[in-house]
Protein backbone atom coordinates (compact mmCIF):
# COMPACT_ATOMS: atom_id res chain seq x y z
CA UNK A 1 0.00 0.00 0.00
CA UNK A 2 1.35 3.41 -0.96
CA UNK A 3 1.24 5.58 2.17
CA UNK A 4 2.14 9.01 0.71
CA UNK A 5 -0.44 10.26 -1.78
CA UNK A 6 0.48 13.50 -3.50
CA UNK A 7 -1.96 16.26 -4.45
CA UNK A 8 -4.62 15.11 -6.86
CA UNK A 9 -6.18 17.17 -9.62
CA UNK A 10 -9.61 17.41 -8.03
CA UNK A 11 -12.65 17.11 -10.27
CA UNK A 12 -16.34 17.50 -9.46
CA UNK A 13 -17.41 14.87 -6.95
CA UNK A 14 -15.39 12.43 -4.86
CA UNK A 15 -11.58 12.30 -5.22
CA UNK A 16 -10.31 9.31 -3.27
CA UNK A 17 -7.00 9.30 -1.38
CA UNK A 18 -7.39 6.24 0.84
CA UNK A 19 -10.18 3.66 0.69
CA UNK A 20 -11.77 2.70 4.03
CA UNK A 21 -10.99 -0.82 5.22
CA UNK A 22 -13.24 -3.82 5.67
CA UNK A 23 -15.08 -4.55 8.92
CA UNK A 24 -12.69 -5.29 11.77
CA UNK A 25 -9.66 -3.67 10.10
CA UNK A 26 -10.22 -0.27 11.73
CA UNK A 27 -8.59 1.32 8.68
CA UNK A 28 -9.85 4.87 8.02
CA UNK A 29 -10.45 6.35 4.59
CA UNK A 30 -10.24 9.83 3.09
CA UNK A 31 -11.64 11.51 0.00
CA UNK A 32 -11.83 15.15 -1.00
CA UNK A 33 -15.19 16.38 -2.30
CA UNK A 34 -15.07 19.10 -4.94
CA UNK A 35 -18.36 20.93 -5.51
CA UNK A 36 -19.45 23.38 -8.18
CA UNK A 37 -22.97 24.67 -8.66
CA UNK A 38 -24.50 21.25 -9.24
CA UNK A 39 -26.05 19.12 -6.46
CA UNK A 40 -24.16 15.96 -5.47
CA UNK A 41 -25.72 12.96 -3.72
CA UNK A 42 -23.64 10.83 -1.36
CA UNK A 43 -24.38 7.65 0.62
CA UNK A 44 -22.29 6.52 3.61
CA UNK A 45 -23.07 2.82 2.94
CA UNK A 46 -21.32 0.64 5.56
CA UNK A 47 -19.10 3.32 7.09
CA UNK A 48 -19.38 6.18 9.53
CA UNK A 49 -18.53 9.47 7.83
CA UNK A 50 -17.60 12.94 9.00
CA UNK A 51 -17.84 15.77 6.47
CA UNK A 52 -15.32 18.52 7.23
CA UNK A 53 -15.69 21.68 5.17
CA UNK A 54 -12.33 23.02 3.97
CA UNK A 55 -13.43 26.11 2.06
CA UNK A 56 -16.49 27.63 0.47
CA UNK A 57 -20.18 27.61 1.26
CA UNK A 58 -22.65 24.73 1.04
CA UNK A 59 -25.71 23.06 2.45
CA UNK A 60 -26.20 19.36 3.17
CA UNK A 61 -29.69 17.86 3.20
CA UNK A 62 -30.58 14.53 4.80
CA UNK A 63 -32.71 12.29 2.59
CA UNK A 64 -34.21 10.59 5.65
CA UNK A 65 -35.97 13.58 7.18
CA UNK A 66 -35.25 16.49 4.84
CA UNK A 67 -33.27 18.41 7.48
CA UNK A 68 -30.76 20.84 5.95
CA UNK A 69 -27.45 21.93 7.50
CA UNK A 70 -25.55 25.05 6.39
CA UNK A 71 -21.78 25.53 6.32
CA UNK A 72 -19.41 28.35 5.39
CA UNK A 73 -15.63 28.62 5.73
CA UNK A 74 -13.21 31.05 4.08
CA UNK A 75 -10.30 28.66 4.54
CA UNK A 76 -8.85 26.27 7.10
CA UNK A 77 -6.45 29.03 8.21
CA UNK A 78 -9.10 31.74 8.69
CA UNK A 79 -12.13 30.07 10.26
CA UNK A 80 -12.74 27.50 12.97
CA UNK A 81 -13.88 24.05 11.81
CA UNK A 82 -17.41 22.77 11.35
CA UNK A 83 -18.80 19.60 9.89
CA UNK A 84 -21.46 16.92 9.83
CA UNK A 85 -21.42 13.38 11.22
CA UNK A 86 -23.27 10.81 9.07
CA UNK A 87 -23.99 7.28 10.36
CA UNK A 88 -23.84 4.16 8.18
CA UNK A 89 -26.65 3.73 5.68
CA UNK A 90 -27.46 7.44 5.39
CA UNK A 91 -27.89 9.42 2.19
CA UNK A 92 -27.36 13.17 1.86
CA UNK A 93 -27.27 15.74 -0.93
CA UNK A 94 -24.66 18.51 -1.16
CA UNK A 95 -25.41 21.85 -2.74
CA UNK A 96 -22.56 24.34 -3.06
CA UNK A 97 -23.19 28.09 -3.07
CA UNK A 98 -20.01 28.83 -5.02
CA UNK A 99 -17.78 26.96 -7.45
CA UNK A 100 -14.73 26.56 -5.21
CA UNK A 101 -16.25 24.61 -2.32
CA UNK A 102 -14.23 21.69 -0.97
CA UNK A 103 -14.83 19.28 1.89
CA UNK A 104 -12.96 16.33 3.36
CA UNK A 105 -14.92 13.07 3.52
CA UNK A 106 -13.53 11.17 6.52
CA UNK A 107 -14.46 7.48 6.71
CA UNK A 108 -14.30 4.85 9.42
CA UNK A 109 -13.71 1.29 8.32
CA UNK A 110 -16.85 -0.65 7.42
CA UNK A 111 -19.09 -1.63 10.32
CA UNK A 112 -20.25 -5.23 10.64
CA UNK A 113 -23.94 -4.36 10.38
CA UNK A 114 -23.74 -2.90 6.91
CA UNK A 115 -26.39 -0.40 7.92
CA UNK A 116 -27.20 1.69 10.97
CA UNK A 117 -28.80 -0.96 13.16
CA UNK A 118 -27.58 1.02 16.17
CA UNK A 119 -30.24 3.72 16.29
CA UNK A 120 -28.16 5.76 18.72
CA UNK A 121 -25.96 6.79 15.77
CA UNK A 122 -27.56 9.75 14.07
CA UNK A 123 -26.72 12.75 11.89
CA UNK A 124 -25.47 15.73 13.87
CA UNK A 125 -23.64 18.98 13.15
CA UNK A 126 -20.52 20.15 14.96
CA UNK A 127 -19.58 23.86 15.14
CA UNK A 128 -16.54 25.41 16.76
CA UNK A 129 -15.14 28.88 17.40
CA UNK A 130 -11.84 30.32 18.59
CA UNK A 131 -12.74 29.66 22.24
CA UNK A 132 -12.96 25.90 21.61
CA UNK A 133 -9.54 25.63 19.95
CA UNK A 134 -6.91 24.17 22.28
CA UNK A 135 -3.34 25.44 22.38
CA UNK A 136 -0.94 22.52 22.78
CA UNK A 137 2.81 22.45 23.44
CA UNK A 138 5.12 25.41 23.97
CA UNK A 139 8.08 27.20 22.41
CA UNK A 140 8.82 25.94 18.91
CA UNK A 141 6.25 23.12 19.06
CA UNK A 142 3.19 25.16 20.02
CA UNK A 143 0.10 24.60 17.83
CA UNK A 144 -3.69 24.88 17.68
CA UNK A 145 -5.58 21.60 18.03
CA UNK A 146 -9.31 20.88 17.69
CA UNK A 147 -10.88 17.45 18.15
CA UNK A 148 -13.90 17.74 15.88
CA UNK A 149 -15.50 14.29 16.05
CA UNK A 150 -14.98 11.33 18.39
CA UNK A 151 -13.68 11.12 21.97
CA UNK A 152 -16.80 12.31 23.80
CA UNK A 153 -19.10 12.21 20.76
CA UNK A 154 -21.48 9.47 19.78
CA UNK A 155 -19.42 7.53 17.22
CA UNK A 156 -18.63 3.85 16.77
CA UNK A 157 -14.95 3.99 15.80
CA UNK A 158 -14.24 7.33 14.07
CA UNK A 159 -12.19 10.29 15.34
CA UNK A 160 -11.54 13.48 13.34
CA UNK A 161 -9.66 16.65 14.19
CA UNK A 162 -7.30 19.31 12.88
CA UNK A 163 -4.02 20.95 13.83
CA UNK A 164 -2.54 24.29 12.73
CA UNK A 165 1.16 25.07 13.18
CA UNK A 166 2.96 28.28 12.28
CA UNK A 167 5.92 28.18 9.92
CA UNK A 168 9.09 26.80 11.49
CA UNK A 169 7.19 24.98 14.23
CA UNK A 170 7.02 21.29 15.09
CA UNK A 171 3.83 19.37 15.74
CA UNK A 172 2.75 15.90 16.89
CA UNK A 173 5.65 16.58 19.24
CA UNK A 174 7.17 15.25 21.41
CA UNK A 175 6.73 12.24 19.10
CA UNK A 176 3.83 9.97 20.00
CA UNK A 177 2.32 6.72 18.76
CA UNK A 178 -0.99 4.86 19.15
CA UNK A 179 -0.41 1.28 18.04
CA UNK A 180 -1.23 -0.90 21.07
CA UNK A 181 -4.49 -1.70 22.86
CA UNK A 182 -3.31 -0.76 26.35
CA UNK A 183 -6.03 1.62 27.49
CA UNK A 184 -6.03 4.03 29.17
CA UNK A 185 -2.30 4.51 28.47
CA UNK A 186 -2.43 3.86 24.72
CA UNK A 187 -5.15 3.11 22.17
CA UNK A 188 -4.60 1.26 18.88
CA UNK A 189 -5.56 3.72 16.15
CA UNK A 190 -4.65 3.90 12.46
CA UNK A 191 -4.48 7.43 11.12
CA UNK A 192 -4.46 9.62 8.03
CA UNK A 193 -2.94 13.11 7.82
CA UNK A 194 -4.13 15.50 5.09
CA UNK A 195 -2.13 18.73 4.67
CA UNK A 196 -2.73 22.31 3.55
CA UNK A 197 -0.02 25.00 3.40
CA UNK A 198 -0.21 28.79 3.50
CA UNK A 199 1.23 30.17 1.23
CA UNK A 200 0.22 27.26 -0.97
CA UNK A 201 3.70 26.64 -2.45
CA UNK A 202 5.08 25.68 0.97
CA UNK A 203 6.10 22.31 2.32
CA UNK A 204 6.57 20.37 5.54
CA UNK A 205 8.32 17.23 6.71
CA UNK A 206 6.46 14.18 7.98
CA UNK A 207 8.46 11.59 9.89
CA UNK A 208 7.41 8.04 10.81
CA UNK A 209 9.65 5.79 12.88
CA UNK A 210 9.17 2.64 14.93
CA UNK A 211 11.64 0.56 16.89
CA UNK A 212 9.19 -2.36 16.70
CA UNK A 213 8.63 -2.52 12.93
CA UNK A 214 11.95 -0.93 11.96
CA UNK A 215 10.20 1.86 10.05
CA UNK A 216 12.38 4.97 9.66
CA UNK A 217 10.93 7.26 7.00
CA UNK A 218 10.58 10.93 6.17
CA UNK A 219 8.36 12.53 3.53
CA UNK A 220 8.29 16.01 2.06
CA UNK A 221 4.59 16.87 2.11
CA UNK A 222 3.03 19.69 0.15
CA UNK A 223 -0.39 21.29 -0.13
CA UNK A 224 -3.16 18.68 -0.50
CA UNK A 225 -0.89 15.66 0.09
CA UNK A 226 -1.94 12.89 2.47
CA UNK A 227 -0.04 10.25 4.47
CA UNK A 228 -1.35 7.01 5.99
CA UNK A 229 0.11 6.15 9.41
CA UNK A 230 -0.50 2.54 10.50
CA UNK A 231 2.02 2.55 13.38
CA UNK A 232 5.04 4.31 14.79
CA UNK A 233 5.85 7.77 16.09
CA UNK A 234 4.96 10.52 13.58
CA UNK A 235 6.29 14.05 14.25
CA UNK A 236 5.70 16.89 11.78
CA UNK A 237 7.76 20.00 11.01
CA UNK A 238 6.56 23.01 8.99
CA UNK A 239 9.10 24.88 6.86
CA UNK A 240 9.78 28.46 8.06
CA UNK A 241 7.48 30.98 6.39
CA UNK A 242 4.71 28.45 5.68
CA UNK A 243 1.84 27.83 8.06
CA UNK A 244 0.70 24.22 8.15
CA UNK A 245 -2.79 22.77 8.55
CA UNK A 246 -3.37 19.06 8.79
CA UNK A 247 -6.58 17.14 9.16
CA UNK A 248 -6.33 13.90 11.10
CA UNK A 249 -8.65 10.94 10.66
CA UNK A 250 -8.35 8.01 13.05
CA UNK A 251 -10.19 4.73 13.43
CA UNK A 252 -10.05 2.22 16.27
CA UNK A 253 -12.06 -0.24 18.28
CA UNK A 254 -12.48 2.47 20.91
CA UNK A 255 -13.08 6.00 19.52
CA UNK A 256 -10.80 7.73 22.02
CA UNK A 257 -7.46 9.49 21.56
CA UNK A 258 -4.82 8.01 23.83
CA UNK A 259 -1.15 7.83 22.88
CA UNK A 260 2.31 6.97 24.16
CA UNK A 261 5.09 9.55 23.93
CA UNK A 262 8.52 8.29 22.89
CA UNK A 263 10.24 7.75 26.24
CA UNK A 264 13.54 9.18 24.99
CA UNK A 265 11.83 12.55 24.47
CA UNK A 266 9.42 12.72 27.39
CA UNK A 267 11.73 15.10 29.25
CA UNK A 268 10.89 17.89 26.79
CA UNK A 269 7.40 18.34 28.15
CA UNK A 270 8.30 17.47 31.73
CA UNK A 271 10.79 20.33 31.93
CA UNK A 272 8.18 22.95 30.87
Amino acid sequence: MKIHIKKQNTIFGINQYFKPGKAGSFTPGLSILKLTGKPYTFESQKTEVFIMILKGSMEITSEENGETFYFKRKSVFEDAPSGLYIPPGAKVTFQAHDESTEAAICFSSELYQGKNDNKSLHIYKKDFNDSTVKMVGSGNYKRKVTTVCGNNDNTHSLIVGETISEGGMWSSYPPHRHEKNEMPKENKLKEIYYYRLNPVQGFAFQGIYSEVSGTDSAFIVRDSDAVFISNGYHPVSAAPGYNLFYLWVLCGQIPAVSWKVDEKHEWIDKDK
